[in-house]
């Protein structure tokens, strides 16, 4: 099938029968490939895909034997808007509702507008731990029609892959971003642990910018400690929008955004700026030059932000699948950990936990979807992040320990 027929039938009605039919074989294969005893010293790769914007409850409130709707929570009815007059009334209820994409996948549930999801507007909802406020939040950025969006949530019947995924593999429904804002705080965070809360490394960034920095950061990133231990990595990021890489309407590796990638022949840029997705990722894999440690950060098409379709998000992690099986030997040792960036603004009913407090460092987080692929049973495989022994990055990791 070429590009342009398999981009027709994507776009049309049945999408979803389409993308079943061609995700499941792979699905289907990356589970069959192994078996393997599911030990942490089995893991010789670690691939790291971090899609936007979504909440647990978004997602799979709806899979069962999951902490999802099923749950006893006075979360799930929000106070504050009125849904018949669309206007803020503090006796208004509105409880989640579904965001059908059966229709077709560019119709209203496929892509639906991006809630409000930066700084101010989360630690509103959240409410000091009352986690009572979403709609109000929404309201002091968001016009009337859009304010009831952050309730929306999907079926198995609207997002098929992801409940495949999350039946065939392992779903963690006690994940939880970063930071209660915007993507590139928590990105930040997925490279580094870290946005400089103290201000003397270039942040503190608590808030999306206009642009992607560019070598505005000096802080110490994960790659780095990677480096020093001798461990391999790479930053694979697709290229494909060009010079608009920097902006928002692409994502990018956030290597460039550190100074001390600025040299083009330091190994920083080499392997953090350099490698494309998925062409060179691809090719490692074939030819058995896979990293320790890999991230991939695919086409802003295929991130699932809103008002993207979601059908794209399910094409990005089955590639993703896809190109690890194109090498059998490789797979079999990789675990591949999908993970969001944050909630985007859209519900759940589950109070994020809070870190033991210290002066300058940011607290709070919120639950989003993080499933694991690994050819073999393990328990909790996104602890394979132990595998290779570091130390804790920053203060909040070295608390939430505790």
């Amino acid at each position: 099938m070429s590009r342009r027929e398999f981009l027709t039938k994507l776009t049309g009605a049945g999408a979803a029968a389409f993308l079943m039919d061609w995700a499941a074989p792979v699905i289907e294969k990356a589970y069959g490939a192994g078996p393997c005893p599911g030990h942490l010293t089995d893991i010789e790769h670690i691939v790291l895909l971090m899609q936007e914007n979504r909440s647990f409850d978004h997602y799979f409130g709806t899979l069962s034997s999951t902490n999802g709707f099923n749950a006893a929570s006075p979360a799930f009815q929000q106070m504050g808007w009125n849904p018949m007059t669309q206007a803020l009334d503090p006796a208004g209820v509105t409880i989640p509702f579904r965001l059908d994409t059966t229709r077709g996948p560019f119709l209203d549930g496929e892509c639906v507008n991006d809630p409000e999801h930066q700084w101010v507007g989360m630690h509103l909802a959240w409410n000091g731990g009352a986690n009572d406020n979403w709609l109000p939040a929404q309201a002091t950025t968001r016009a009337g029609p859009y304010v009831p969006l952050t309730m929306g949530y999907y079926t198995r019947q609207d997002i098929p892959i992801h409940y495949l995924l999350a039946d065939t593999f392992t779903i963690c429904d006690g994940y939880h971003c970063s930071l209660l804002t915007g993507t590139l705080p928590n990105r930040l965070y997925w490279l580094s642990a870290n946005i400089d809360p103290a201000g003397t490394d270039g942040g503190p960034q608590l808030v999306e910018p206009g642009f992607l920095p560019l070598q505005q950061f000096s802080w110490r990133i994960m790659p780095e400690n990677l480096e020093d231990a001798g461990v391999s990595w790479k930053v694979y990021q697709n290229k494909g929008l060009g010079r608009f890489i920097n902006t928002p309407i692409s994502n990018n590796g956030l290597v460039q955004a550190f100074r001390q990638a600025a040299d083009p022949r330091s190994n920083l840029a080499r392997y953090g700026i350099a490698p494309t997705y998925p062409g060179d990722f691809a090719a490692d894999v074939r030819a058995n030059r896979l990293p320790k440690v890999s991230w991939l950060v695919p086409n802003i098409l295929q991130s699932e932000h809103p008002a993207l379709p979601v059908a794209l998000g399910a094409v990005s992690m089955v590639t993703a699948l896809r190109i690890l099986l194109s090498n059998p030997a490789v797979w079999e040792k990789t675990a591949l950990i999908v993970s969001y960036d944050e909630n985007g603004g859209f519900f759940d009913h589950v109070t994020p936990p809070t870190a033991r407090h210290r002066p300058g460092h940011p607290a709070n987080s919120s639950r989003c979807p993080t499933s694991t692929q690994y050819p073999g049973p393990v328990a909790f495989v996104v602890r394979s992040v132990w595998v290779f022994a570091f130390p804790a990055l920053s203060f909040r990791r070295t608390a939430a320990a505790r």
